[in-house]
């Protein structure tokens, strides 16, 4: 949530000379995010649990916005935990 908060401000000061502070930020929370999230992914009774389904989901969201390219891994990666718990029909449940 910080990221988005982050990248939100940082996208309506764009031209902004103090613009550089929130991007630093940003960067550092994203890092952590992705290693945070790297962890849990590597433990196998937690790769697709709910909280690094939204971690990723958040991800996701954060790349549309900034229109990056990676935003088709984390896509990917949503779908294959969402197969991992049986698709959405048990993901729901």
């Amino acid at each position: 949530m910080v990221c988005m908060t982050l990248s939100h401000r940082m996208s309506r000061s764009r031209d902004h000379p103090e613009s550089k502070a929130p991007a630093q930020k940003f960067y550092m929370y994203r890092g952590n995010a992705i290693r945070s999230l790297t962890e849990e992914f590597h433990v196998e009774d937690k790769c697709a649990a709910d909280s690094v389904i939204a971690g990723a989901l958040t991800l996701l969201l954060i790349d549309v916005q900034h229109g990056t390219l990676t935003w088709r891994c984390h896509l990917e990666g949503i779908n294959k935990m969402i197969k991992l718990r049986g698709g959405f029909p048990d993901l729901a449940r």
